[in-house]
């Protein structure tokens, strides 16, 4: 019987806010995702589930998940091979903490239900708090 986990992968990033260069990097994982394993689930993390469906569900086996639906993220987690953490400028503090708290919030509950995780076209810093840059380099 094949492993559940060898069929999903989730992808997380900022998607669904309409901002041009992220949902670039999106639809390029996409495009990369499809090429190398054309029959690969993927599950987005979006903060417009029904757009990103509706934008790139069409051609492609995607499920756009509620990026702040915590219970629909594990169960979703819990059944994926890997953990993708995609795009642009998401490891910083200068623009507030909350957002290198998510994504490695995330990176980290993945490490814990046993994903691969990877980041992709991901950039680090600013990191000016100590706590945040302590939190970047544990996970």
């Amino acid at each position: 019987m094949a492993n559940p986990r060898s069929e999903q992968v989730l992808i997380s990033g900022y998607y669904g806010f309409g901002n041009t260069g992220d949902e670039a990097i999106l639809q390029a994982v996409i495009l990369a995702f499809n090429k190398m394993a054309p029959n690969l689930r993927l599950a987005i993390l979006s903060a417009n589930p029904e757009k990103t469906e509706e934008q790139y569900g069409g051609n492609y086996n995607i499920e756009a998940i509620p990026r702040t639906s915590l219970f629909r993220i594990i169960s979703t987690m819990k059944k994926c091979r890997a953990v993708l953490s995609g795009g642009g400028g998401l490891l910083q503090d200068s623009t507030g903490w909350r957002s290198v708290y998510y994504y490695m919030g995330l990176l980290r509950l993945a490490m814990m239900f046993g994903c691969n995780t990877m980041m992709f076209a991901q950039g680090i810093g600013p990191l000016n708090g100590i706590p945040a840059r302590s939190f970047v380099k544990s996970v």
